[in-house]
C-alpha cells in the first residue's frame, strides 16, 4: 500500500484533472520539481493547421492535500510550510504560482466514494495567488488564509486561464 500523504497526492491531482479536463484545458506534471507541481495549458483550434493545439499563457499550480485546516468565517485556514510560501512570492508576477489546496476529511474512508450512480471526490479544492505578497521569515511553516470564495471549479479555472492571458497581453 501507497502512503497516505501519496494517496492525498494523488486525489489532488484528481481533482486538478477532472477540473481542468471539464475547463478544455490540457495538464502537465513538471518532469523537475522546482517548486511548480502541474502546468494547466489553454488549447484551441487551429483551422489552418486542422488540429488542436496549445495556445496562450498557462497556469502553474503548487497542489497540496490536507486534513490540517479549518473553516474561519469566509476563510479556509492552513499552515503551509515557509518553504513553499516563499517558493510562491518570490516569483516573476507575470508568472504567478496558484497554491491549490485540497481540504480533506480527517476520516480517509470519506475522500472517494464510489457507486453505480457516480465517483464523489470529497471535499473542495481551494486556489490563492498569493504575488506581491512578502517572504516569510519563519522557518516552519506560514499560516495562510484562503478566501472561502476562491473554490477551483471548471468556471474559476477558466477565469484565471482569463486573467493570466490578459496579464501577459499587458505586459507586452
Amino acid at each position: 500500500m501507497i502512503t497516505e500523504q501519496h494517496t492525498k497526492e494523488i486525489l489532488s491531482r484528481a481533482f486538478l484533472l477532472a477540473i481542468a479536463g471539464r475547463a478544455g484545458f490540457n495538464v502537465h506534471k513538471g518532469e523537475l520539481d522546482y517548486g511548480v507541481d502541474y502546468i494547466v495549458a489553454s488549447v484551441r483550434y487551429s483551422a489552418a493547421r486542422s488540429r488542436y493545439i496549445e495556445d496562450g499563457p498557462n497556469i502553474h499550480l503548487q497542489l497540496k492535500a490536507t486534513v490540517d485546516w479549518e473553516i474561519d468565517g469566509d476563510r479556509i485556514v492552513y499552515d503551509l510550510e515557509a518553504k513553499t510560501w516563499n517558493d510562491m512570492v518570490e516569483r516573476d508576477v507575470t508568472r504567478p504560482l496558484y497554491l491549490g489546496l485540497l481540504c480533506l476529511e480527517p476520516d480517509m474512508d470519506k475522500w472517494l466514494v464510489c457507486s453505480e450512480e457516480r465517483m464523489v471526490l470529497q471535499n473542495c479544492l481551494y486556489w490563492y495567488d498569493a504575488t506581491g505578497q512578502a517572504p516569510t521569515p519563519n522557518t516552519t511553516t506560514r499560516r495562510t488564509r484562503i478566501p472561502r470564495a476562491n473554490l477551483l471549479t471548471s468556471d474559476s479555472l477558466v477565469a484565471l486561464m482569463d486573467a493570466n492571458r490578459a496579464a501577459v497581453r499587458a505586459h507586452r
